[in-house]
């Protein structure tokens, strides 16, 4: 389960995923909304610190969340550059 919160107006947000304790599933396949495709967007994922970067319209076809253990979760900013 993941939730997705963008501010257009700072052109910026955040996804929240959630790994439930009865999930046989590691990975879910999630659609960003309201983002550049034409612009790069720099992912910060807390739990790791790891960051990435990726173009907007890749991020709003398929971007894939992996949660390897169960009852866990993730938090990922993410920023226009």
């Amino acid at each position: 389960m993941a939730s997705q919160y963008h501010r257009n107006d700072l052109q910026e947000g955040l996804i929240l995923a959630f790994r439930h304790a009865e999930s046989p599933y590691h990975s879910i396949d999630v659609a960003l909304r309201g983002l550049d495709k034409d612009a790069q967007y720099t992912l910060n994922f807390t739990s790791t610190g790891q960051n990435i970067t990726m173009n907007g319209e890749d991020l709003m076809s398929s971007f894939i969340i992996t949660i390897p253990e169960k009852h866990k979760s993730e938090l990922i900013i993410y920023r226009k550059k």
